[in-house]
C-alpha cells in the first residue's frame, strides 16, 4: 500500500515537473508591439498608452511586464506622436488653475441681479 502511494506521488511530481519546467521561449517583444500598433490611429494610440500605463501600475508577471513596456516604448517611438499629450495622460495637468477650474470660471459675463 505504501509503495503504491509512493509511486503515485512520484508520478504526480513528474507530471508537475513537466508542466512547470518548460523552457522559456525567446520572443521579440519590440516587433510584436510594433505590429500591434501599426494599424491604429493616433487617438487609438493615445488611449492605448493610457491603458498600458494603468496596467503597469498593477502587479503583473514578467512576460506581461515585458509586453507592456514594449508597447509603451513602441508608442513613444512612433513618428508624429505628441510627447506632451503622452506625458499629460500619465502625469495629468500640473497647473493650479487646471486642477481647481470650474465651468463658471470660463464664463466671462458678470452675474447680474435678476429683477
Amino acid at each position: 500500500m505504501v509503495i503504491k502511494l509512493l509511486k503515485l506521488n512520484l508520478k504526480w511530481r513528474m507530471r508537475l515537473k513537466k508542466r512547470f519546467d518548460k523552457e522559456p521561449v525567446e520572443r521579440d517583444y519590440r516587433t510584436e508591439a510594433r505590429n500591434l500598433i501599426r494599424p491604429l490611429t493616433m487617438t487609438q494610440k493615445y488611449s492605448l498608452y493610457e491603458i498600458v500605463n494603468n496596467q503597469l501600475q498593477k502587479t503583473v508577471n514578467e512576460n506581461r511586464l515585458n509586453e507592456l513596456k514594449a508597447v509603451q516604448r513602441a508608442i513613444r517611438e512612433t513618428p508624429y506622436i505628441d510627447m506632451y499629450t503622452l506625458d499629460r495622460s500619465v502625469n495629468g495637468y500640473k497647473s493650479e488653475m487646471a486642477k481647481t477650474a470650474r465651468p463658471k470660471d470660463g464664463y466671462t459675463k458678470p452675474n447680474r441681479r435678476k429683477v
